[in-house]
């Protein structure tokens, strides 16, 4: 571990070493955090967003400027993977601080330490890291380096980092929360602007910033405002018990209270659930729907049988999230307007695609004229089909009911 007395980078340990002697992400769970300022992260994402649905790409440099200003950094940037004849390399997209004027340079993919946060895909806390990455040799040294990557369709294109230059300054977990949230942004960016350079459609840039505003709203719900509710309940119970001779009307209030405060939280966790469902990338699509049927069936009173038929486990993320979405919709869509006595959910492999099948026994509706009204829940389902390269059917008929029909076909290393 590094000397915090040493004063001046310049006279730290230059003995070349392995990864394992300057990875120091394990101290990230020790290390005192500092309190966040969410005055200031509202006004800098406020920016961030106005400059994301202005100007994706300079959204980048600007999140690098973001960056190094929250965590208190000396350098930031983002890198962005990139191939050129043939070679891997990271290209700086944004960058901020002490080395801003090499903004676009490039470094071999193998050389950079942000190779290990791409095959990793986790945050990395590195110290002097030139001891292990040559190219990484400046004046003044990179002391520390955080770095978190950024993903599309599951899979890191680049990462978003700031750097120390002064040993008298530690990242801690506060600065892995900010960048998390930036790396959010940072995806968000990317996509939209290659978006905007391949010349893409306008409702599949819509689709894909919303979805990454959903992403970034269910952190921020999960992170904050949850874990805000919990500190509350748990002030209410300790304030119960301090007063057991309060009058029984205070009693009565505490406790009611807390009761409100408890379900708040319940609330805002399925919220978060709504927005981003964690369990579609930690246990897949089949158990991501099968605990969707039972929300809503808790939730609308409604039951819900749900049958799938050999899934793969596997599933390439834009096919997953978007069964997930059609199925979330049109559930949506029952609670709200069917007045179904049941539904049946089913998800079924065939030979070279993967079927959605969502019917209900509720009032129905004239779907060809719903389409033609522009219903935003109907055309974001059939373009997040067509997004796959899948076919989207719909069937209703007043007083019998809704059928939904999703196929997508599967790549080989799915079938």
């Amino acid at each position: 571990m590094h000397d915090s007395s040493v004063s001046d980078p310049r006279h730290l340990d230059d003995t070349p070493a392995p990864f394992a002697v300057v990875d120091i992400r394990s101290v990230l769970a020790s290390r005192p955090c500092r309190l966040p300022n969410y005055e200031a992260e509202d006004r800098a994402f406020g920016v961030l967003a106005a400059e994301l649905a202005e100007a994706p790409r300079n959204m980048l440099q600007k999140l690098a400027e973001t960056a190094l200003d929250l965590c208190h950094a000396d350098t930031a940037g983002i890198s962005l993977l990139e191939e050129h004849d043939g070679v891997e390399l990271f290209r700086w997209e944004g960058l901020a601080g002490v080395f801003a004027a090499a903004r676009n340079n490039t470094m071999p993919r193998n050389a950079s330490p942000c190779g290990v946060c791409i095959d990793e895909n986790a945050t990395q806390l590195m110290y002097l890291a030139d001891r292990c990455f040559p190219a990484l040799r400046r004046d003044p040294r990179f002391v520390e380096i955080l770095m978190i990557p950024f993903n599309y369709q599951g899979r890191p294109v680049g990462t978003v980092w700031v750097v120390t230059h002064r040993v008298d300054r530690k990242f801690d977990r506060e600065d892995e929360r900010l960048m998390r949230t930036l790396a959010a942004f940072a995806s968000a960016g990317w996509q939209l602007w290659r978006a905007q350079e391949q010349q893409k459609n306008l409702p599949a840039l819509l689709l894909r910033a919303h979805e990454a505003e959903r992403i970034l709203l269910a952190s921020e719900l999960h992170d904050d405002l949850a874990q805000r509710l919990v500190v509350l309940s748990m002030e209410a119970s300790a304030l119960l018990k301090s007063s057991p001779k309060s009058p029984p009307e205070h009693i009565r209030e505490i406790r009611d209270l807390g009761k409100k405060i408890g379900g708040l939280a319940d609330r805002v966790h399925r919220i978060s659930h709504q927005l981003h469902p964690a369990i579609l990338k930690d246990l897949g699509l089949e158990s991501a729907l099968k605990e969707e049927c039972r929300s809503f069936s808790q939730r609308w009173g409604v039951p819900v049988q749900f049958k799938a038929v050999d899934v793969p486990r596997s599933l390439p993320g834009d096919i997953a999230l978007c069964l997930f979405r059609v199925a979330q919709e049109s559930l949506l869509n029952i609670g709200k307007h069917a007045d179904a006595k049941k539904v049946r959910v089913r998800l079924v492999r065939g030979k070279a695609d993967l079927a959605l099948f969502i019917e209900d026994t509720g009032d129905g509706f004239d779907a060809e004229h719903a389409r033609g009204k522009g219903r935003l829940g109907l055309i974001s389902m059939e373009e997040r089909v067509r997004l796959v390269n899948g076919k989207f059917k719909i069937r209703s008929q007043h007083g019998v009911g809704t059928k939904v029909e999703v196929h997508v076909p599967l790549p080989e290393m799915a079938l």
